[in-house]
């Protein structure tokens, strides 16, 4: 079972065992898992306690005055004290609740769901005293539904193409890039010279003929 937890929550059952050693209890019940799971002050499940603005010093003091109540003054340290059956089935629905979640491995916050799960235990009641709920705990864990909508990264680029502004004027501006092909301004070729740099040539007409008046020193046209 051991490789179905992460390091962290075998950090918690090892606190938890200290705790009940601790306050001389002769088992390992939910309520010393959570005392294991403030101790260890770190992951998911202290991050959710503390947006729920639950005071964790205000937890601890209120689990340890109910399991005072179970002291027991001869108790001695027991390096093999066990759980109880409630430890255990929260221990065993930590394991579910991580793969519902599809979590490789179950962690401090699958603790915290398991032990509101089982319910009738002192650290439920403790929890749902400050407002802790189930639900609420769930909630915060839930996947984002937003994130991906199933389109290939290729199908969001075009989607992004097509709602960008400048997307919808790239066509236009590359005709506009496109440099205009016109006639020279300064074209003043008659018929019959054709285009030199291209090597061209344009018929002449039929029935008007150029010719070069030498005394207006211009070519005329002849209507002849």
């Amino acid at each position: 079972m051991n490789n179905q937890f992460t390091q962290r929550v075998s950090d918690i059952i090892m606190y938890s065992k200290e705790e009940a050693n601790r306050l001389r209890n002769s088992y390992i019940g939910p309520e010393h898992l959570l005392l294991g799971l403030i101790r260890e002050g770190e992951g998911k499940a202290i991050e959710i306690l503390f947006n729920l603005q639950i005071n964790l010093q205000d937890i601890k003091n209120q689990l340890e005055a109910i399991v005072k109540n179970n002291t027991e003054n001869d108790t001695t340290y027991d390096e093999n004290i066990s759980f109880n059956d409630k430890a255990s089935k929260v221990l065993k629905l930590c394991i579910l609740e991580a793969k519902l979640l599809r979590n490789i491995a179950a962690d401090s916050e699958h603790i915290l769901l398991a032990i509101m799960k089982v319910k009738d235990n002192a650290a439920f009641h403790v929890l749902e005293s400050n407002g802790v709920t189930y639900e609420k705990i769930k909630l915060t864990l839930q996947p984002d539904t937003h994130a991906g909508l199933g389109f290939s990264e290729d199908e969001d680029e075009d989607e992004d193409i097509r709602q960008s502004p400048s997307g919808n004027k790239s066509n236009a501006a590359q005709q506009q890039a496109r440099p205009a092909q016109k006639k020279p301004a300064n074209d003043t070729r008659w018929p019959g010279e054709g285009n030199r740099a291209t090597g061209t040539n344009i018929e002449p007409s039929q029935e008007k003929q150029p010719y070069f008046d030498w005394r207006t020193g211009s070519r005329q046209i002849c209507h002849c």
